[in-house]
């Protein structure tokens, strides 16, 4: 299944490993290495691209740039930084007061992009 499509892998990651961790765990208090090693040798190659082991054989990891909420603070990092790199709107030539919100609302958002990385 995940061979036929190339974003399968991608989208479904969590699950994937919520799954193979869920049946590691009990298997892990059993004297199951050798049997994990053989189930963990047929997990297909496209697999592999999005997740790694940690430990011995004791817990499957997806890959970082691949969880849901790594891609979604990105997909919010660039949406301020359209929102910063547009242009500024007119100002009103009747103030200062007008031009220091402007500079603290532009500093806000480039705080707001740094501390989300």
């Amino acid at each position: 299944m995940a061979a036929g499509s190339p974003d399968y892998v991608k989208t479904h990651g969590e699950e994937f490993v919520s799954t193979i961790n869920s049946y590691l765990g009990m298997m892990r208090h059993f004297s199951s290495y050798n049997l994990r090693c053989k189930v963990m040798s047929r997990i297909g190659k496209e697999w592999w691209q999005v997740i790694y082991f940690a430990g011995h054989l004791e817990k499957v990891v997806l890959k970082k740039r691949y969880r849901q909420i790594e891609c979604k603070k990105e997909e919010i990092c660039n949406e301020i930084k359209e929102a910063i790199t547009l242009a500024p709107p007119a100002m009103p030539a009747d103030g200062p007061v007008i031009e220091l919100l402007f500079l603290f609302f532009k500093l806000n958002l480039f705080i707001l992009v740094k501390t989300i990385k």
